[in-house]
């Protein structure tokens, strides 16, 4: 009986071969030029500190609230420009540094923050609930009687707006102090 010998995967001439085809895909791709993209959209980039907020409850689900605690008594925030607001945001998430330990408590995570923000990788998902509001909540309410299309801040209280904390109170029929439900003091 003649036993066959079954051929080497690893021959020295295929070990030839892919070193030559390595060798030759690593040059065509250190010549070739960087590749620069752009993605366009029909919406305008929504403010930074909504894209650093978003970024930061993904991350944390449970630190929305704390993280808007944190941020409202900056109020700059809201009225930079996002040029200036950017270097601000970042200064206010890392001081102090308890605040930094827990909405970036990771080494990667201002790296991941920076990354979000520059690429706007929260914008569909904001975009996504401007696009319900506009699209399926106002044309539910405009035209209707006492509707403030003006109002910025608003609550539906059984088919009622409530414009603003004190429109709230008076539709709910509730005075002074806090809610049990409010998160922000």
């Amino acid at each position: 009986m003649v036993a066959l010998k079954r051929p080497s995967l690893l021959s020295p001439a295929r070990l030839l071969l892919l070193a030559a085809a390595a060798a030759l895909v690593n040059a065509a791709t250190s010549q070739s030029p960087p590749i620069t993209a752009w993605v366009r959209t029909t919406w305008p980039a929504p403010p930074i500190v909504l894209e650093a907020v978003e970024h930061v409850s993904q991350e944390k689900s449970t630190d929305i609230f704390s993280i808007l605690t944190h941020l409202i008594p900056t109020p700059l925030l809201a009225t930079l420009p996002a040029s200036e607001a950017y270097p601000a945001l970042l200064s206010a998430l890392s001081s102090p540094p308890s605040a930094s330990a827990r909405f970036l408590p990771h080494p990667a995570s201002t790296a991941l923050l920076k990354l979000s923000l520059a690429i706007h990788a929260t914008a569909p998902r904001i975009q996504t609930h401007y696009q319900f509001y506009e699209t399926a909540v106002l044309p539910a309410f405009v035209g209707t009687p006492g509707f403030e299309e003006g109002c910025e801040a608003w609550v539906d209280w059984y088919g009622v707006q409530g414009c603003g904390d004190d429109g709230f109170r008076v539709v709910a029929g509730v005075e002074g102090g806090n809610f049990d439900f409010e998160k922000i003091r």
